[in-house]
């Protein structure tokens, strides 16, 4: 009996998904999150500028972080390092300017495209939905936030504990574990921040809850091949060039859209079925 309604669920996603034309919408989606990275590329080329002219051991610390993310973005970075600290005061002005106005403008694509999602018949008024975008927004960041500081706090206590060999060796699991537990709550968090609060008629109790799982593990997944083609790209980097990395992006954008989608998609489904047991 389970599996018979497993199986109607994800018919019933599949069907729904083609009829909002689900792929479309992540098009849409990940072009707005597109623009979104280009202001947090001016704050990072800020901080970066900061950074380096504090010593030259930051400038090595640095390339040896943008090495293990982007392979050869540390070159570009190192051939343009002193225009980067000429400039760090207008990557930052400019990075906050345009970060205020395009994360609102993609938040905003994310609230209309939930109202699809969920058909919504009556969305909130341009002043409400501004409001509810720069809410967002300010949620988003504090989650990122509080997520960021408690990962440093667990990477210090992490550090201390290599110092000792034996016991470091013996507890090098867990904080991996923790450390793979705190990112899988981060994004089950904002899942549940999106689903719930920001389209005008959000999902709640279980299909919320199994919607913002569904997607948080998709997402993980999407991690794991982004690790994966890191570990592949500082092999094949200087055949290929950095192009590859920033197609690989582009293709990892457009899939998390897609994740997006369906998981929330799944919830309405769940959704309206919990409804149609609760009216028979």
């Amino acid at each position: 009996m389970r599996s018979d309604l497993l199986w109607r669920i994800l018919k019933e996603t599949a069907r729904k998904f083609i009829a909002i034309n689900g792929l479309f919408l992540a098009s849409g989606l990940a072009f707005d999150i597109l623009l979104y990275c280009i202001p947090l590329l001016f704050l990072v080329l800020s901080a970066i500028g900061y950074i380096f002219a504090i010593s030259d051991h930051a400038i090595v610390d640095a390339q040896q972080i943008l090495q293990q993310l982007l392979p050869g973005a540390d070159q570009i970075v190192a051939e343009n390092i002193d225009f980067i600290i000429a400039n760090r005061g207008q990557f930052g002005f400019w990075g906050f300017i345009s970060f205020l106005v395009l994360s609102t403008a993609t938040f905003g694509t994310v609230r209309m495209v939930l109202n699809m999602v969920f058909a919504v018949k009556q969305p909130r008024s341009f002043l409400k939905g501004k409001l509810i975008d720069l809410l967002m927004l300010v949620v988003a960041s504090g989650l990122f936030i509080f997520t960021v500081g408690v990962s440093s706090i667990v990477a210090v206590i992490r550090g201390i504990g290599r110092q000792t060999p034996l016991l470091g060796s013996l507890l090098e699991p867990g904080w991996t574990l923790i450390s793979a537990v705190l990112g899988f709550l981060f994004t089950v968090s904002l899942f549940y921040v999106f689903y719930r609060f920001c389209p005008a008629r959000g999902l709640k109790g279980a299909a919320l809850w199994f919607a913002c799982l569904t997607g948080a593990i998709l997402f993980e997944i999407s991690k794991w091949s982004f690790a994966w083609y890191i570990s592949f790209a500082q092999t094949y980097v200087l055949f290929y060039g950095t192009l590859s990395g920033f197609l690989f992006f582009l293709l990892w954008i457009y899939y998390t859209s897609v994740v997006f989608i369906l998981a929330s998609t799944v919830g309405w489904v769940i959704e309206e079925h919990l409804n149609h047991s609760l009216r028979d």
